[in-house]
């Protein structure tokens, strides 16, 4: 009966973190959460950037990849382990609403957004 308990208690903190993980990992597609992570010094932190590499490796994979569903945080993500440039600017403000700006745009650029403009014109 112990060995129950243990198990359905195990079962319960991977499932906590699994969560935890894919909201973390989702709250990265928000260049203004990026940006106060840098600006807090977080992407300074050894430990930290481990994380980040763990989570990228982990939530790339298939079997987890197909519960993220802001795929731009692990664009982010990638960009935040693997680019120093990158993890140096993200604690700007001013970076952080260029890279927001550029997003929305390319967004623009591939949205079919005829639909939305003929509901505006009845």
């Amino acid at each position: 009966m112990a060995t129950d308990v243990t198990i359905t208690e195990s079962l319960e903190a991977g499932e906590t973190r699994f969560k935890i993980e894919l909201e973390f990992v989702q709250l990265l597609a928000d260049m203004t959460y990026v940006q106060f992570l840098g600006s807090q010094g977080f992407l300074n932190k050894p430990a930290f950037m481990r994380y980040l590499e763990y989570l990228l490796k982990t939530w790339s994979a298939p079997a987890y990849f197909e519960y993220v569903r802001f795929p731009l945080g692990l664009t982010h993500l990638r960009l935040l382990t693997q680019d120093a440039s990158f993890r140096e600017a993200a604690a700007s403000a001013e970076f952080a609403g260029a890279v927001r700006k550029a997003e929305y745009e390319s967004w623009l650029a591939r949205a079919d957004l005829a639909p939305v403009l003929r509901s505006l014109e009845r």
